[in-house]
């Protein structure tokens, strides 16, 4: 008989837990596609006295687009080269070292800086001219997107989840690309260049997954999730051809 009661114990526990593993499941609707778009890349550190004016310039560009309703996304990539001058960035990620390593490459230059903004992945724009960024920005918004993006996010439980997604058209050189992004943090620095100060970061890119292009219709699956936090992260989708460089299209969805 205890034995029965214990079986019976053992089922309702697993059934509870399998039904609260549904609950915190999360599956989201499809991101719209987007006609035209600026992706604007910003490089950053904060052991780098001159990345806080391109932090607060890039800031500014991101709130006044979202007020606009532009098509206007921002990625802030922190390298991690500067990590060992005084201060660690806890935002930094070799990842985004390996990525304007090849930046360096396509725009053939001696090596790599901070602060570096790029805008659909073929324009750079000095870090302390708004005037000239606006203006590249106004000029990338003119030109239609060369495919279309929609995806989805199923199965959000844990860190894991699944992006599944549909493109309009599709092209042997160009690559998808899947940016998590954590839309605000707030960094106390008490070392290096910028020692004493308060910096605020807009749109962080904590991870970025990619893969190449074969079909139209595809599942990325998206690992070291954050925990699930309701309106602190986004997922912003975008196409870049491997050759040029350029950002043929993107879309975003709030998660």
């Amino acid at each position: 008989m205890r034995i029965v009661h214990f079986l019976f114990l053992l089922i309702l526990s697993l059934f509870s837990i399998k039904s609260l593993s549904q609950q915190t499941q999360k599956n989201y609707a499809f991101a719209d596609s987007i006609k035209s778009v600026a992706i604007i890349e910003l490089f950053s550190s904060e052991d780098c006295s001159s990345c806080p004016e391109a932090d607060a310039m890039v800031n500014k560009i991101a709130l006044d687009a979202a007020n606009a309703r532009q098509p206007v996304f921002v990625l802030e990539e922190h390298v991690d080269y500067l990590n060992h001058f005084g201060w660690k960035d806890i935002f930094a990620n070799k990842q985004f070292e390996d990525r304007q390593l090849a930046y360096q490459h396509f725009f053939k230059k001696n090596a790599s800086y901070t602060p570096q903004i790029l805008v659909n992945g073929t324009r750079e724009v000095y870090a302390a001219n708004l005037s000239m960024a606006d203006l590249v920005i106004e000029e990338a918004l003119k030109i239609p997107s060369q495919v279309n993006i929609t995806f989805s996010i199923n199965n959000y439980a844990d860190s894991t989840a699944e992006a599944d997604y549909h493109l309009s058209s599709i092209n042997k050189n160009w690559i998808i690309n899947f940016a998590v992004v954590q839309k605000i943090g707030v960094s106390h620095v008490t070392a290096g260049e910028n020692s004493g100060r308060t910096l605020t970061h807009l749109n962080i890119v904590e991870q970025l997954q990619s893969d190449n292009i074969t079909i139209p219709d595809g599942i990325m699956p998206l690992t070291h999730l954050p925990l699930y936090k309701p309106n602190t992260y986004s997922v912003i989708v975008f196409v870049q051809d491997k050759q040029t460089m350029k950002i043929v299209g993107a879309t975003q969805m709030d998660i």
